[in-house]
């Protein structure tokens, strides 16, 4: 059994026992073993389980085992074994649904008050692909609701959710013109979250090359899941892969809980599987979730069983200079999910060559500081934005936000304390950017999770 996971770094970290508290003792989880797939022939796996048995029992066998996985022995065990894990899953499976009912209601709240103010905003990520893509939210368990307005809505959208009473807690992070960020609690008393977004994407050059009045010109309305979404085609999609407006609203969840019936807009497929890539290999390099894999595996089972769909998502993702997202995205699906993707298209990807401009975002942003390293994470976005005046005032907007904005992130009440925080400021972004060694040019660029190994399965 593995119970406690200080164990393995106390050499490096003596204090780690008392430093890392344990919270929680979980109900046994099964790990590392040796299982068979379906259909395995019996007298083979008997013969199989024997030997390695046997092998556990001598003192060559243990000390291969303790070297290769840290095991201490070996046991036989029937499908019984699995059901306390059966029982935590259950119980997880019930907390995502009830979470997500909350977050469903929720969203179609924000989406009624906005809807009276006459906007119609896109729903993004999560909020939207947990039932236009997952046959049962509950496998899509979501944080937050992102919806993308355009610049001009933006205020108009805060004030009709500051009338359902929802807060402004981060305004413009960065003040870069990506997203405003709202807060409050649902009527069940569970604080939800939702982000205003101007443009899909925060880091230059992508935050112009995938422009957001094109992208909600090619939005359409979701006709709501289908059951067994996984491999079916999506209502209204023309041949092209960027499916047509399709009438029609999700009235109540899969668990059959009532939500309030609203017009849920989507993004074309195209546009969605290109974000997300972008999402996942760029915004969030070194940071990959498997769940933003899933996303993307499920819009292409979803949307993309047509020739046609592919070649308007490479035409798209050459015309966005997301390419070499694009393929690190798909061979992540290809590895984890075993999704339908062509070869031909793999083989198309690979040949493709990506101008200048895309390599040098690429190499920029996958090498780029993580969360939390602002300072240095500005200067390498400055360096994907155009021409010399444009960099200035780029680098100006991030290093000296409006006093108002500055009042509110620090919690200032005094005009004479935001010259000394304007000074933190840029201390902390100078030891941001000195804290992270090497610049994105020459840093060597990490490849995505599971990279190396989808290569050598190829």
């Amino acid at each position: 059994s593995y119970v406690d996971a200080r164990g393995r770094i106390e050499e490096d970290h003596p204090d780690v026992m008392d430093v890392i508290k344990v919270i929680e003792i979980s109900a046994d989880i099964p790990n590392d073993g040796v299982q068979f797939v379906t259909g395995f022939d019996e007298d083979l796996k008997q013969q199989i389980v024997d030997a390695l048995l046997a092998i556990a029992e001598t003192e060559e066998g243990q000390a291969a085992l303790d070297t290769a996985y840290q095991w201490g022995g070996l046991e036989a065990h029937d499908d019984t074994f699995y059901d306390a894990f059966r029982q935590v899953l259950r119980a997880a499976r019930m907390e995502s649904t009830a979470r997500n009912i909350v977050w469903l209601s929720e969203r179609d709240r924000v989406l009624a008050a906005l809807a009276a103010s006459g906007l119609a905003p896109v729903t993004l990520k999560g909020a939207a692909l947990m039932e236009t893509v997952y046959e049962d939210p509950a496998l899509r368990p979501i944080s937050d609701i992102d919806l993308l307005l355009g610049e001009e809505r933006i205020e108009e959208a805060v004030g009709a959710l500051e009338s359902i009473e929802y807060s402004v807690e981060v305004a413009d992070t960065a003040l870069l013109q990506h997203h405003v960020k709202l807060c409050a609690r649902a009527p069940s008393g569970m604080p939800v979250a939702v982000e205003l977004h101007r443009r899909l994407l925060a880091s230059p050059p992508y935050d112009r090359v995938l422009p957001t009045e094109d992208v909600l010109g090619r939005a359409f309305l979701s006709a709501g899941p289908a059951p067994g979404a996984r491999g079916a085609a999506a209502a209204g999609a023309s041949s092209g892969g960027s499916p047509g407006a399709a009438s029609g609203a999700r009235t109540e969840t899969t668990s059959g809980a009532a939500v309030q019936s609203v017009a849920l807009r989507v993004l074309d497929p195209a546009d969605d599987v290109l974000y997300l890539s972008a999402h996942l290999v760029l915004q969030h390099a070194r940071g990959e979730r498997l769940i933003w894999v899933s996303d993307i595996d499920r819009l292409i089972r979803t949307h993309f069983s047509q020739t046609e769909s592919w070649r308007c998502l490479l035409e798209r993702a050459r015309e966005s200079m997301l390419l070499m997202s694009l393929s690190d995205a798909l061979t992540l699906c290809r590895f984890w999910f075993d999704s339908p993707i062509p070869r031909s298209v793999l083989d198309e990807l690979r040949t493709l060559r990506p101008d200048s401009t895309e390599r040098a975002a690429y190499r920029r942003l996958r090498a780029r500081a993580p969360v939390g390293r602002e300072g240095a994470r500005a200067l390498a976005d400055v360096q994907g934005v155009e021409g010399l005046a444009a960099k200035v005032r780029y680098a100006w907007r991030v290093l000296v936000p409006p006093p108002s904005t500055m009042r509110e992130w620090y919690g200032l009440d005094h005009a004479w304390q935001l010259p000394l925080y304007y000074a933190r400021r840029a201390l902390h972004g100078l030891g941001h950017i000195v804290a992270h060694p090497r610049s994105a040019r020459t840093q060597r660029v990490p490849d995505p999770p599971e990279r190396w190994m989808i290569d050598n399965d190829a």
